[in-house]
């Protein structure tokens, strides 16, 4: 027993999760980009920037190790399109850029060109960018952490045995993982299992699983390769979450990842439950960094309240909402998006998920301009300088 508690200890010193913060500060090794004051220092020394190599450092800084084509930060960074802006100004800022916070610039190791692709910012040696900010409120609830080799647990430890409502050890220790697994989610426990089986990492999970008076307990699951006694062994950590009906957990279970669309799932209090790839691309957050947080605190609406209220009444009145509404990502920049969100009701009539689908799209702005044809046509220079500075 004495070993197994050691063997919990060493693989929960691996699980702590970043939380999310509004962030103040990015950085990656040398570069420091301070968001509020908008300024970029290497090494404590300040760099001299214009306002639109400022945005475009940050936009692309905050979504480290995504790729983005010129058109792509055309839309982000200018909210312009390649119709009406040329797309070598991009390549102009790029240049420029790497001319300040490159060590080489003829050899870039920040922002890197990927080709027949974009762009992409590494940060050094593969460290992530960190956001340095003020800590979010967060829910306290319960954690546990099990060991399993196959799918026999052969440790827990002392949240665990709580989760479970376990008197001790032997209730948990030695039994098959899929006994304490709910009806409901064995199927998606499986496939779990098998997409790992088959070298994928799966991302967290909601399951449910029942507990030693035969109720059911909602989990978050999160899960890593590790060792037990010289074995290969699988460490899970157990997080307790409010009422995850099986709908959620139908959703939640490797939700529209590929697709293009931000794709958002959360509960009815707007926790994060689920946030694919494409969220992590147009809003800066990864999904590690968000689940279990409300909505309010990771993406900000920039929108009136009296908008907001009005969207919320219709939403619980017909069950959805579509419109485009602006909202500020992570690096405090503001995105146009065609948003759809849906209720989803159990057969009793409650809210048992909110399901949001995000699109960018130009703002109306410069989408009216396009149409009207007021905008200068492609390789026309206007007034004001076509490089923002």
């Amino acid at each position: 027993m004495a070993r197994a508690v050691v063997e919990l200890a060493r693989y929960g010193e691996g699980l702590q999760e970043p939380r999310v913060e509004p962030p103040i500060a990015l950085s990656a090794g040398r570069l420091s980009i301070d968001l509020s004051a908008r300024t970029v220092r290497i090494d404590g020394d300040d760099v001299e920037m214009t306002a639109r190599e400022f945005d475009l450092l940050a936009f692309l800084c905050a979504r480290a190790g995504h790729v983005f084509s010129r058109n792509d930060l055309l839309r982000h960074v200018w909210l312009s399109t390649p119709e009406w802006q040329n797309p070598a100004t991009v390549t102009e800022h790029i240049y420029r850029l790497r001319a300040k916070v490159e060590v080489d610039p003829a050899h870039p190791r920040l922002i890197k060109t990927v080709r027949r692709a974009g762009y992409r910012f590494d940060s050094p040696d593969g460290a992530d960018h960190l956001a340095v900010a003020r800590p979010l409120n967060t829910r306290s609830s319960a954690v546990g952490t099990i060991l399993q080799v196959g799918t026999r647990i052969v440790a827990a430890d002392r949240g665990a045995l709580q989760l479970f409502g376990a008197a001790g050890p032997g209730d948990v220790v030695g039994r098959d993982v899929f006994d304490l697994i709910a009806p409901s989610s064995q199927a998606a426990t499986r496939a779990r299992a098998e997409m790992r089986s088959a070298g994928q990492a799966p991302g967290p999970q909601v399951i449910s699983m029942i507990r030693a008076d035969g109720t059911h307990v909602g989990l978050l699951v999160r899960s890593r390769a590790t060792t037990f006694q010289g074995q290969a062994a699988l460490g899970a950590e157990l997080r307790e979450i409010d009422d995850p009906p099986q709908l959620i957990r139908s959703l939640v279970t490797g939700v529209s990842s590929e697709v293009s669309d931000a794709v958002i799932v959360t509960d009815p209090e707007f926790h994060v439950l689920s946030w694919n790839r494409a969220a992590e691309r147009l809003y800066g957050w990864t999904e590690a960094e968000v689940l279990g947080h409300s909505m309010q605190n990771v993406v900000r609406f920039d929108e009136s309240q009296h908008d907001l209220d009005v969207a919320w009444h219709e939403l619980q009145t017909t069950n959805r909402w579509h419109h485009e509404v602006r909202q500020i990502t992570r690096d405090g920049s503001a995105v146009t998006v065609l948003a759809s969100v849906n209720l989803i009701r159990d057969e009793d009539g409650d809210v048992r998920a909110i399901v949001g689908v995000n699109r960018p799209v130009p703002p109306r702005d410069v989408r009216q301009e396009i149409v009207g044809g007021s905008r200068a046509p492609r390789g026309v220079r206007p007034e004001r300088n076509e490089l923002g500075t």
